[in-house]
């Protein structure tokens, strides 16, 4: 295993968040409140508690309410810096970006809109302990979320091809979003990259084309992960993190075990049942006879008496719905 005088992560946060528009359109989707805090907040505390030291954060579109948010990362303990992605054109684009500080030392790369479901520290001693160049990590998934992600084929530990939402399955096997770099290698391959066919330069595509020159990308698997950039992936973030009370729990109601979240300064009124796996935000009306289920109620919303909220995202910028 490694040994460090600091761990450093390079975080991708610069992605546009069409398929949670419109609420995406005026924060990222790294900033969706979900009991109490910002998603990007889970992110951090994972790799934080994992031992990181040093981030850079790409950022885009909106991206200084991360940055103020964040700041410099004192109130993490660790050291934040920034750096921004003008044209949302791929991760592999992102990754350049940020390769001043990458190239300071072996890094972990994480897709900001992922979220690990094992104890992230297990997953850093696991990648952290290959020498290799290239490690990747990933998990099995269902057939048709295998075609929305990065698929990956294996013989045995090592990756032998690894494509970007692939119009046919490859197989089962998708990358989670997180990858350790033990050196610069990755930046060799990324010289006269072409756009994929979802006309962005992407990382999975680099690292196929340092498959073509022989190189080893070692595999390690995961128990499953989220991927928040969706509506369904938005809801189960939800439930995992009541599941596990990753939060502060001074304005949750106090259900053992917990089953709901409920923020500051909200007006709840009579014969409201909030259901399991809800997240309610800060200063939320919610009028008599209203029923919640799994959905998340963003801040400042207020909800007419005698609604029924299932399955959904609801924010002063519009409703999503999986049923929608």
């Amino acid at each position: 295993m490694y040994t460090f005088n600091f761990m450093r992560a390079v975080i991708l946060a610069a992605g546009m968040g069409t398929r949670l528009s419109p609420i995406s359109d005026f924060i990222p989707k790294q900033m969706i409140p979900i009991c109490g805090k910002p998603l990007i907040h889970y992110v951090i505390k994972d790799l934080v508690d994992s031992g990181i030291t040093k981030i850079c954060l790409v950022l885009g579109k909106n991206g200084n309410l991360i940055k103020n948010f964040l700041k410099n990362g004192t109130d993490y303990n660790v050291e934040i810096q920034y750096v921004y992605q003008q044209s949302q054109i791929g991760t592999a684009n992102a990754l350049l970006i940020a390769k001043n500080f990458a190239t300071q030392g072996p890094f972990f790369l994480y897709l900001s809109d992922t979220l690990i479901i094992n104890e992230f520290k297990n997953i850093v001693k696991l990648l952290s302990s290959s020498k290799n160049s290239i490690n990747i990590l990933t998990s099995r998934v269902s057939s048709d979320d295998a075609k929305s992600k990065g698929n990956v084929k294996l013989s045995d530990d090592q990756v032998i091809e690894i494509s970007e939402k692939p119009s046919t399955n490859n197989s089962a096997l998708a990358w989670a979003g997180v990858s350790f770099f033990t050196d610069n290698l990755i930046f060799d391959y990324m010289n006269n990259l072409n756009r994929s066919h979802t006309d962005e330069f992407e990382i999975t595509d680099v690292m196929e084309k340092a498959l073509r020159k022989n190189i080893i990308i070692k595999n390690f698997f995961c128990d499953g992960f989220i991927d928040y950039g969706i509506i369904e992936g938005i809801l189960d973030v939800t439930k995992f993190i009541l599941q596990k009370k990753k939060f502060d729990n001074s304005f949750n109601y106090s259900d053992s075990p917990v089953s709901h979240y409920v923020g500051k300064n909200c007006d709840i009124g009579s014969n409201v049942i909030i259901e399991k796996y809800s997240s309610i935000g800060n200063n939320v009306i919610i009028g008599k006879n209203t029923k919640i289920s799994n959905s998340v109620i963003l801040d400042d919303v207020t909800i007419p008496q005698n609604t029924t909220i299932l399955n959904s995202i609801v924010s002063k910028f519009g409703t999503l719905s999986i049923n929608s």
